[in-house]
């Protein structure tokens, strides 16, 4: 139960669903962190899943909780739906909403938090808050190399959009500028993005970008042991978990396959998206319905068990802020092979996975992805080992960690701001 002493906060969430994964999740999860410690938490959310979030609440009796859901006119919030660009629009849209509704709340707020979506060219809906404000964790200042492109087909096109749109808004978007303006402390969740918030910050407030990875395990993970190890002998059964959107390194993960054809090798696919059909007719046309399983989209529960039967993680996003799939993968003694970029590469060490360098051609990757995999094939001791390392390193990546990390930075802001604390709790 939350002390009820302690401050109010405005959490501003856009994503936000008790079950849901990726941000509607985070977005739950940092809701529930915040009720646990704070007298009062005002949730400014979206309509999207607004219904699920107060039936939760009611079913779990928080009653410290207030909704302030921001719906769209003339039926814009149908945009959600709509996965390329629609979604983006919508948010954009909701963020200007979201910050007509924050002025007309009349209730002192003491601190606020924005968490989702993650973005920093978009900014924050807090920035107009005269109060205390934490922005994050955030992506989005990784870069597709262009090295992927010739894989990527027409979806370059949208990368390069993408570039300049980011460009745009770090200049002329005002949630942006008053977010860097007003942010009294930035969570980053890559180097990269951490790079690109100082370059939008002055010399002497650099110091507000924080790195803090975006990964933080629910219990259902940290509360099931993994299995045993496989014994030496055995093929290396390999998984691929994720959507099918051309960023997520889907071409080289298929090609990878068709260089280990014929040696003790398995992948799983777990995941649905626009390239479902590709992916299917790449594994027809080639011949590779015994070396790969494509089991479509599967349920949280579901999931779960396809960690546990692994033996290796593959993550070859081309652009990724962090990847969840990593640490849910450690979590049950898999190791994981990566691109050596972005949030794979500080999370994955040499004890717990291999991290591929993004040097050379596509070909020079693509073989250094299976030379690894022949690698693990032969030495099992070796799979045995990072297993045992990835189960204690996730460990600590739980909420209750983060938690404690992200009070303890409330606290310092507050005590810096000298706002009257009320924190026996925080």
């Amino acid at each position: 139960m939350p002390d009820h002493s302690i401050s109010t906060l405005l959490l501003s969430a856009y994503a936000c669903c008790p079950d849901r994964g990726s941000e509607p999740r985070y977005g739950w999860n940092y809701l529930l962190l915040h009720a646990m410690s704070f007298r009062h938490v005002i949730l400014v959310t979206s309509a999207t899943d607004s219904d699920r979030v107060a039936a939760a609440l009611e079913e779990l009796k928080i009653r410290n909780v207030t909704l302030e859901v921001v719906r769209m006119p003339f039926r814009l919030d149908k945009l959600h739906f709509i996965p390329v660009g629609g979604i983006h629009l919508h948010y954009w849209l909701w963020l200007r909403a979201a910050v007509k509704r924050i002025r007309r709340i009349k209730e002192e707020v003491d601190f606020a938090h924005h968490v989702t979506y993650g973005s920093l060219q978009f900014g924050s809906p807090l920035y107009e808050l005269r109060c205390p404000i934490l922005f994050g964790p955030v992506g989005g200042g990784q870069v597709t190399n262009k090295v992927f492109y010739p894989l990527m087909g027409k979806a370059r096109h949208m990368e390069s959009i993408r570039n300049l749109v980011s460009t745009l808004f770090y200049r002329f978007n005002a949630h942006f500028k008053g977010t860097m303006a007003r942010a009294s402390l930035i969570y980053c969740s890559n180097w990269e993005t951490w790079t690109a918030t100082r370059a939008h910050l002055p010399g002497d407030a650099r110091n507000k970008a924080q790195l803090l990875v975006d990964t933080v395990l629910d219990d259902r993970f940290l509360s099931t042991p993994p299995r045993e190890r496989r014994r030496t002998g055995q093929r290396i059964s390999a998984l691929w978990v994720g959507r099918l959107i051309p960023r997520k390194g889907i071409e080289i993960l298929l090609n990878t396959a068709l260089l280990l054809k014929d040696e003790a090798f398995i992948l799983t696919m777990v995941g649905d998206g626009p390239l479902r059909e590709k992916t299917l007719r790449f594994i027809k046309d080639h011949g590779l319905e015994d070396t790969i399983q494509f089991v479509g989209q599967k349920s949280q529960e579901q999931l779960l068990q396809y960690y546990r039967g692994a033996d290796v993680l593959l993550f070859l996003s081309y652009r990724d802020s962090a990847g969840l799939q990593i640490m849910e993968a450690f979590s049950q003694g898999v190791p994981v092979i990566a691109l050596d970029q972005f949030g794979a590469s500080i999370l994955i060490t040499d004890e717990t996975g291999i991290k591929i360098p993004v040097t050379g051609t596509l070909d020079d990757m693509q073989q250094n992805v299976a030379g690894s995999i022949r690698d693990l094939i032969r030495d099992p001791q070796r799979v045995a080992a990072m297993s045992e390392n990835a189960v204690r390193y996730a460990r600590g990546f739980n909420w209750e960690t983060r938690r404690q990390k992200i009070l303890q930075d409330i606290k310092s802001l507050l005590l810096h701001e000298d706002v009257d604390l009320r924190l026996e709790r925080v």
